[in-house]
């Protein structure tokens, strides 16, 4: 009786929309969008054997559909007919679309399940959540990063460290305070700023200074440890030339707050043609705080003599350093 009921009721269920009961080949992927919107778990289940003879594009395309409009039974159907379980598509479908709750069951299914997803993916989903200005997503994303951390080894921890301090998702954050504070929040619980990886805070800094020469950013790093003239090798750019390359007022800041640190103006890279002096926001940064660059490199200097001064003025025998 129970089989026979649930036969019934599918019967129904597929004849709610016109064609889904004997459908023809050049219908079944629009019909398929129509029965995920319309969330017909059951209608979209007995239509598995069509699902998956569509063309790979089509299947993704209606897996994306069912991460941005359809419930947490419709995903989990959809899911669990593919053929593989990458889910960062489907993360960001779900942000992008708005669908918070399928977003968080996804994660949790990552988590449960150990659906596959590759680190280098998450800057993306990250840039995402970011673009959405959702705090429940990025909630939730910080939830996910914890888990996350505390499963990987100490490889992996640092390729996490090299993704989440990429050029892309820094430059994400231009313009916008509290995006800035969500990539402090993630450089906080994944130990970036904690780091005594050399190469990882240096990196990073470059990336501020090569994207959006924040200030507020680069001053973290710098409290942390990162090296004001880091670069991979002479041949390579300094955040310093990274940012001189930039005509405008978050340059000339980043630049100014870099010499004060004390970045040195007189290493240039082999890999370019014009010394920093020369780069376009060097010359142009009297525009924005009203001093030549050498006026701006010499008054850095001064201050950090001052400073430098008072310290050692300060310093009592017997103190402790």
């Amino acid at each position: 009786m129970r089989d026979e009921h649930y036969r019934e009721h599918l019967a129904i269920e597929i004849q709610e929309i016109p064609g889904v009961e004997d459908p023809e080949k050049d219908e079944i992927q629009p019909l398929l969008f129509d029965l995920v919107k319309a969330d017909k778990v059951d209608a979209v289940r007995a239509l598995q054997k069509q699902f998956l003879a569509l063309p790979r594009g089509d299947e993704d395309a209606l897996r994306k559909h069912a991460a941005s409009f359809g419930s947490t039974a419709m995903i989990d159907l959809i899911m669990s007919f593919q053929k593989t379980n990458y889910l960062a598509d489907f993360l960001r479908a779900a942000v992008q679309a708005g669908n918070n709750d399928i977003f968080k069951h996804l994660l949790a299914r990552r988590q449960d399940h150990g659906t596959v997803m590759y680190p280098s993916e998450y800057p993306w989903i990250l840039m995402d959540i970011l673009a959405s200005d959702s705090e429940d997503l990025f909630e939730a994303w910080e939830n996910y990063v914890d888990i996350d951390m505390t499963t990987c080894d100490d490889h992996m921890r640092k390729k996490r460290l090299k993704y989440y301090s990429g050029q892309k998702l820094i430059g994400a954050t231009a313009g916008h305070p509290g995006r800035e504070n969500c990539l402090l929040s993630i450089w906080e619980r994944i130990g970036l700023l904690k780091s005594s990886n050399r190469t990882s805070l240096g990196s990073a800094l470059v990336n501020v200074a090569a994207t959006t020469c924040s200030v507020k950013l680069a001053r973290h790093l710098v409290s942390y440890g990162a090296e004001v003239d880091y670069r991979l090798s002479d041949r390579y750019l300094t955040p310093l030339h990274h940012a001189a390359r930039q005509d405008s007022a978050a340059a000339a800041e980043m630049m100014q707050y870099l010499l004060l640190q004390g970045a040195d103006p007189e290493l240039d890279a082999g890999r370019s043609g014009l010394g920093i002096r020369d780069e376009k926001g060097a010359k142009a940064i009297s525009k924005w705080l009203g001093m030549t660059w050498d006026e701006v490199v010499a008054k850095a200097k001064e201050e950090r003599s001052e400073i430098k001064e008072q310290s050692v003025q300060s310093w009592q025998p017997g103190s402790s350093t």
